[in-house]
Formats: structure tokens, C-alpha cells, sequence
């Protein structure tokens, strides 16, 4: 006998409650194809096909059964929640915006219009839905989230951190809202209590990478980054696919200065993103510190293939450019952007690197002025960067007051610290330790190779100056700024089993060790340059000299000396990454510089290997005898091509790529005069005075 309507949806039922739902929907179609079809046959109808995973299938029953029980307010609830879950937002409102006509105080409906208003970019419409929901419920912890998450995204703070406490106050496990309440504490500048909140919200999810990687953020902001980067290395671990832990852990590697290890985070953002541009970015922008310019420009390349005109990948390229010497092309890349009206920060300083060879110096100056006028949301690394772009512009205009107050205001903002009290005691410990006894009391390496030149000396002394000229000779390779001997050094301790650090270590080493380490050095310089006869490490660690005295007994080492009013003033106009901590106190330079000075002094009467001390002014003064000089101390025969060290090709990563792109010139100097109202702090920490007040 064939069921009635009443018959089939009985057996519907029954069908749905034993978790059959696609003999029930067959019996829930044929229902509805009766024209008095009730709307609790639709709405089954859709139940089933939701059910099944038939999504598409449902939303179309309930929006056909809108036209027939068009005030039925569930099929608008179901019809909206499927809608918002395809991303339909629009749609979605409407169907939400139809809820609550027909149910005012429907609270889920309240919070569900807020959520699809706040996913369409609108927070300032969602906001009083919300509101409603949490007054018609002022219990629901999940609504006091959504109020205040809203209150986040239009920039109250303030007011987010209140509705956000109160939803930890009546739900105190929902780790969402502990992680919220913590990112809005941080932007009303309230870290200590914002750290709390994120570690209770890592507490409750250890392995959630957006937790950790927010918490880690907190960290490297307040100068923690030891406990960012272990944060950064978890999150990469539990989510090893997210591409954003593994960009924000290579971004804080590049910034400590561990570039190797940079690079390589950078390269897994960009495997697991490869349309993440900024991975892009950074990769191009670590691999120019690291001297390898094709594989930046390669990651140009990538992100100006995907992203036409993108700002930062085009001031990048034009980076590499301009430090291989094309000056033209740098502006080439540049030229379309500036026409365009982009203003970005990279683009503009990029162009003023290049804005006196095109006669656009003024140009370039009023851009970075009118930047630094609306810095005010920006960080402070943004605000030094253009602080020290504009002091080399306006050195270069002569204007050396305006130029000494955007160096100092840009030193300033650094916040660096350094007490060059420290520093001397550390330095009379150290040339006590390494004495002539001490020294010569270490056995040496049987490995002889002359392959090493060291090329030493304080920052912008003239030691890139030094290595362009000796790179420029056929059979040497200069291979710039080497990490790989302080890598050495940092690893004796665990290669000699001992908690000594350097120097104090030194005294643990034996011949085989000194072998293995000469070797593993040595490898490194037939890698990077086979077939070379000599290789110039410009290396930043002087205080190395010892070892490798003993280490590399065929090297050679040369000592750039440089007035050192001259040399101090010259680091004090560089914006340099890492490693410099004293350079951005005019007195704190003259007493590093000091420093200094003892310590090769303290060298030049003990070591073994053969050194060369060029002074700066000698070259510029008389190049060919200097330069002639350099290569027969370092045994090879002469060649023309040293005279002509500025038409080398080689790519220059350090800060004195412009001047050794040009032939020599005498403005640096004794550049000190035009700067001498300012120089008193600096003259006192070179003489050994009591800092001033």
C-alpha cells in the first residue's frame, strides 16, 4: 500500500535517526514535489544533502524553498550559514540581514551578520550587531570575542582589551581569546601584560603555530631574541608547511647577522609559499649581504614574475645592480615606479642611491623628507634607514650640518648600548692572555698553504678599497666579508670538549687540531674559488690573529690603516646591520678605537706571519706604489689590471661598493674638517677623556 505525505515523512525519520540519510532524502525529494509540501520537508530535505556532503545541492533546496515559504526564518538561517562557508558574503548578509527581520532578537544571527560584515573589510558595521548579541547574551564568552576582535581590527585597542578580558573572565580556557587579548595589550603598549596572555595561550595550545608565532613576535620585540628564535624554531617544527613561521624565523636570523642560516629559512617560506612575495624578498635581500648576486636577482626575478612592479622586489633588483656597478640599469628599474608615484620607502632610498648620477639629487632628498614627516606609524628601523640616507645625501650637497644631524638623529634611534669602560678592561685582559710566552708556547698547523690573505682593520678603513685592488689581479680571488673563521672560533669549545670560550680555550689546542681546522678553512677557500692562487678574506675579526697564526702559517695579513678622525667619522655615517655595537656613539668609536689600536700593536710584536700595514692616505696619494707593493707582498708577478680596480666586475656587498666603482679620489680624505664642530666626543674617546655629562 503506498504511504500518504504523513506515511513518508515517518519513514524519513526513522530513516534519519538510524544515520540513513540517502534513503531519506530520496523519500524527502518525492514529498517535496508535492505542491502543499510543508517547509519542515525542505529544510530535511537540505539536512540530508548537507549530511551527504552535497553542499551545492543543499543551499539550491533551500533557496527554492524560499520561494515558497519565503518568511520561514530557519531556511535563511541555513541558507546564510552555507553562503558565509563558500565565501559568499554578500549573498550571506542579505540572507542574515532577512534573519533578523523577521527574528530581532535572534542573538546567532546578531553574532553570524557581525562575522560576515567583519569579512567583508567592514568592522564599523559589524560593530553594533555585536554589541546587540553581547547585551542580549552578556554571558556568551564567544561574543565578547567577537566584539572585541572587531574593536581590534578598527584600531580601539583600548576598548578590545576590555570585552576581551571579560570573554577570558567567563571562559578562561578558550585560548582565542587569551591570544587576542594579548595582541590588543601589545598594541595599547602594554608588553609585560601581553606576554602573559599570549603564554597562557600557548599554554593551552603548545603546538599551535599562530600562538607561537605571535608570542615570538613579543619576544623580538622586546629585545628577547634568543627566546623568539627557539619560538619561531617550535612553531616550524609542529607546522613545518607554514610558510609564515619559516619567513618570520629567517627575517630575525637576518637580522642577528646569521645570514647562511637566513637563506636557508627563507628558501623553506617560499617552498611551502612560493606566491609568498615578502620570502622573496628577504631571500634577495640575504643573499646581496652574502655576495651572491645572481641568486638575488633570480628571487627578484621571481617575484617581478609573479607581481609586476612590486616596489620592494624592484628596489632590491636595483640594489644588485647598482653594486655591480650598473648604475644605469639601477635607475632603469626605478624609473617606471618613480613615474608611477610610488613613494615606498625601499624605492625611494634605492633612488637616492643613484639620484646623483641622473641630477636628481633634490628630488630624491624632498621624497625621503616627506617620508620621515609621516613616519610616525612607522618602526624605528624605517626611521634610522632614512635618517642615514638622508645624511649621505646632504653630505654629498655639502650641506654638513643638516647632513650631521640626520647621522646623529638616525645613530640615536638605534638605541644601541655599549660601555667603552667594558670594553677596554676586556681588551687589557686579552693582550695580557695573549702574550709572546703564551703564543709561541701553542703548537702550529703542519698544513702550510699561502692561499689566505687577511685583509684587517676597522670598518671603512680601506679594506674593501685594498681587496678590489688585489681582486683585480688575475690570480686572486676576493672573496669579501667571510664568516667562516668566527664560525670556527665559536665552535672550538665543543670540538675541544671544554666549557672555555675563546681565547681562553686556546691553550687545549694541539697540531691535529690546528690541522682539521686549517683544512676545514682551506676547503672553504678552494670551494668558493678553485684554481685561485690566493684568496682575500676581509674578515671583521682582528682579534682572530692569533689563531690563525698558528693555524695558517703560509697566510698573509694586511693591516689598512686610516687617519682615525677619519675612520671613526666614516662608521659613524654607516648604518651598520650587526656587530657594531660601539659605532653609534662618536666617543664610544674614539674608545673603541683605541682599543683597537692596542690590540695590534700587541700583535705586530708577536706574531709569526708576515703582515702589511697600508695606510689609506698613502694610496690615494700614490696608487700605483702602493698597489705595486701589495702584490709583491703578496708574491705575484704584476699586473695593469690592479690600476684599473674600478672597471672590475666583481660584486662588491659591502658599504664601500660606490667608491671602489670609481677611480680613486681625495675627498675622504681628511673629511674630518667638515665635520669639526662636532668632533669634541669623538676627539675625547680617542685621547682616553672622561666621557662628557
Amino acid at each position: 500500500m503506498a504511504l500518504d505525505g504523513e506515511g513518508l515523512d515517518a519513514q524519513a525519520r526513522a530513516l534519519c535517526a538510524s544515520g540513513d540519510f540517502a534513503s531519506a532524502l530520496a523519500l524527502y525529494e518525492q514529498i517535496c514535489e508535492e505542491e502543499d509540501s510543508g517547509v519542515e520537508a525542505w529544510l530535511m530535505q537540505g539536512v540530508c544533502n548537507q549530511k551527504l556532503g552535497h553542499g551545492d545541492r543543499a543551499l539550491s533546496v533551500y533557496q527554492e524553498a524560499l520561494k515558497r515559504h519565503p518568511d520561514e526564518p530557519r531556511l535563511h538561517v541555513r541558507a546564510g550559514r552555507l553562503l558565509q562557508k563558500e565565501g559568499r558574503l554578500e549573498e550571506a548578509e542579505r540572507a542574515w540581514r532577512r534573519v533578523l527581520e523577521l527574528r530581532p532578537d535572534d542573538v546567532a544571527a546578531l553574532a553570524a551578520l557581525g562575522n560576515v560584515l567583519l569579512g567583508q573589510g567592514k568592522p564599523e558595521d559589524a560593530l553594533p550587531f555585536y554589541r546587540d548579541a553581547c547585551a542580549a547574551e552578556p554571558a556568551d564568552a564567544r561574543l565578547h570575542l567577537l566584539l572585541g576582535c572587531a574593536l581590534r581590527d578598527l584600531g580601539r585597542a583600548r576598548e578590545a582589551v576590555d570585552s576581551l578580558t571579560e570573554s577570558v573572565r567567563l571562559d578562561p580556557s578558550n585560548a582565542d581569546a587569551h591570544f587576542h587579548r594579548g595582541l590588543a595589550l601589545q598594541e595599547t603598549g602594554s608588553l609585560q601584560e601581553a606576554g602573559q596572555s599570549l603564554d597562557e595561550a600557548v599554554r593551552l595550545y603548545p603546538d599551535y603555530a599562530p600562538y607561537l608565532l605571535a608570542r615570538a613576535k613579543l619576544y623580538q620585540l622586546s629585545g628577547n631574541a634568543h627566546q623568539a628564535l627557539k619560538l619561531y624554531q617550535e612553531a616550524t617544527r609542529f607546522e613545518p608547511g607554514n610558510g609564515n613561521a619559516w619567513y618570520e624565523r629567517a627575517s630575525l636570523l637576518y637580522e642577528l647577522g646569521q645570514l647562511d642560516e637566513a637563506v636557508d629559512s627563507y628558501r623553506r617560506a617560499v617552498q611551502c609559499q612560493p606566491r609568498l612575495a615578502r620570502g622573496h624578498v628577504g631571500l634577495a635581500a640575504a643573499l646581496i649581504a652574502l655576495g651572491r648576486p645572481a641568486e638575488a636577482a633570480a628571487s627578484c626575478a621571481e617575484v617581478l614574475r609573479r607581481h609586476p612592479g612590486h616596489a620592494d622586489a624592484s628596489a632590491l633588483a636595483a640594489q644588485v645592480a647598482l653594486r655591480k656597478g650598473d648604475r644605469q640599469e639601477a635607475y632603469e628599474l626605478l624609473r617606471p615606479l618613480l613615474e608611477q608615484g610610488v613613494r615606498s620607502e625601499n624605492v625611494v632610498m634605492a633612488f637616492a642611491n643613484v639620484s646623483r648620477d641622473v641630477g636628481r639629487v633634490g628630488e630624491a632628498i624632498s621624497l625621503l623628507e616627506g617620508i620621515l614627516a609621516d613616519s610616525g606609524g612607522q618602526n624605528n628601523e624605517s626611521r634610522v634607514n632614512l635618517h642615514f640616507s638622508l645624511g649621505r645625501l646632504y653630505d654629498g650637497e655639502q650641506d654638513y650640518e643638516r647632513a650631521f644631524h640626520h647621522f646623529q638623529q638616525g645613530n640615536r634611534l638605534k638605541g644601541v648600548s655599549f660601555s667603552p669602560e667594558q670594553h677596554l678592561m676586556e681588551v687589557d685582559a686579552f693582550v695580557e692572555l695573549n702574550s709572546w710566552y703564551f703564543l709561541n708556547n701553542l703548537p702550529r698547523a703542519s698544513i702550510h698553504s699561502e692561499l689566505p690573505v687577511f685583509v684587517i682593520g676597522m670598518p671603512r678603513s680601506g679594506t674593501t678599497l685594498v681587496e678590489q685592488v688585489l681582486s683585480s689581479h688575475p690570480a686572486v680571488h676576493g672573496a669579501g666579508e667571510l664568516t667562516d673563521m668566527g664560525e670556527l672560533v665559536e665552535g672550538l669549545p665543543r670540538m675541544l670538549g671544554t666549557g672555555k670560550t675563546f681565547p681562553h680555550c686556546l691553550s687545549l689546542l694541539t697540531t691535529e687540531h690546528l690541522d682539521r681546522l686549517a683544512r676545514t678553512y682551506l676547503g672553504r677557500l678552494q670551494a668558493l674559488a678553485p684554481g685561485a692562487e690566493r684568496v682575500t678574506d676581509k674578515m671583521l675579526g682582528f682579534m682572530y690573529l692569533g689563531l690563525i697564526d698558528r693555524m695558517l702559517p703560509g697566510a698573509r695579513i694586511i693591516h689598512c690603516r686610516r687617519d682615525p678622525l677619519d675612520t671613526c667619522l666614516s662608521g659613524y655615517f654607516q648604518d651598520f646591520t650587526s656587530s657594531h655595537d660601539y659605532a653609534y656613539d662618536l666617543y664610544n668609536l674614539g674608545a673603541y678605537y683605541r682599543g683597537y689600536e692596542k690590540i695590534m700593536q700587541n700583535w705586530k710584536s708577536i706574531l709569526g706571519i708576515p703582515m702589511m700595514e697600508v695606510r689609506y692616505e698613502d694610496m690615494v696619494a700614490d696608487q700605483e706604489k702602493v698597489s705595486r707593493s701589495l702584490i709583491e707582498f703578496c708574491g705575484l708577478e704584476w699586473d695593469d689590471r690592479c690600476l684599473r680596480f674600478h672597471e672590475n666586475e666583481r660584486f662588491v656587498g659591502t658599504a664601500s661598493f660606490d667608491q671602489v666603482r670609481r677611480p680613486i679620489y681625495r675627498s675622504s680624505v681628511q673629511r674630518w674638517k667638515n665635520y669639526e664642530p662636532f668632533l669634541g666626543p669623538l676627539r675625547a674617546g680617542l685621547a682616553g677623556e672622561p666621557a662628557s655629562p
